[in-house]
């Protein structure tokens, strides 16, 4: 694992980078015409905050981003892009986002360049590498709470999408907000199911924005937009 001198330089560099725009998505050029000021966004997976930084942009101050990493590692990072960016208009929250809430195991693959922090994922029991408690929380614990309010974006990294999904649904039928979602192959056939019985419509950028019924191994990202936003839309 990564001694101390490592960890200080490697979160020193990534939170210049974020807040140099240094990383660039194709996906991030779509972003302005989906989330508008005053939104309120969600980032699942933020990881150190490439996508928390743009939306906190976009959203302006009347909006708000709420920002979700489980991994202290990053989580610290994310702390400092947040603070050094003064991005007034984000919450950040220690925890991981799933179906069930509660408490759980990350497993982070043992990698000597750092990609292991990239990869966590809830850990199942086959799963080998360091391990790291993290609370866990759902969308529609947070929403019911009172925690989260009607939500116009979520980005959602892959790994839990399915889970995550899941546990939101009440937000997502009430809500309607648009989704950036990442998807795995293993989970991609019910993903596609429960968002387009839930009256979603689905896209990859391919060029420009091109519709799509089901899973194709040449995308990871797709867009999800409501039927009802579409038709408001156009």
């Amino acid at each position: 694992m990564p001694n101390f001198a490592q960890r200080h330089l490697r979160t020193y560099y990534l939170t210049r980078k974020v807040l140099k725009g240094k990383y660039v998505e194709p996906e991030m050029d779509i972003l302005p015409s989906v989330v508008s000021r005053g939104n309120v966004a969600i980032d699942i997976g933020a990881n150190i905050g490439f996508y928390t930084k743009i939306l906190s942009q976009l959203v302006g101050p009347s909006g708000r981003v709420y920002s979700f990493e489980p991994i202290s590692e990053n989580y610290m990072i994310l702390e400092r892009v947040v603070k050094g960016g003064r991005l007034a208009n984000v919450k950040i929250l220690l925890a991981a986002v799933d179906h069930h809430p509660g408490d759980h195991d990350m497993i982070i693959p043992d990698k000597s360049d750092f990609t292991g922090f990239y990869q966590a994922r809830l850990a199942v029991n086959e799963d080998s590498g360091r391990r790291q408690h993290v609370k866990v929380v759902s969308l529609d614990q947070l929403w019911n709470d009172g925690i989260l309010p009607s939500v116009d974006f979520i980005k959602c990294d892959e790994g839990s999408e399915l889970g995550i999904l899941k546990g939101g649904i009440e937000l997502l039928k009430k809500s309607h907000p648009s989704l950036l979602v990442e998807i795995q192959r293993k989970t991609s056939t019910e993903v596609f199911e429960l968002l387009h019985m839930l009256g979603y419509r689905s896209y990859v950028l391919d060029g420009g924005l091109a519709e799509i019924h089901q899973f194709d191994s040449k995308f990871w990202n797709y867009f999800f937009f409501h039927r009802m936003e579409v038709r408001r839309a156009n």
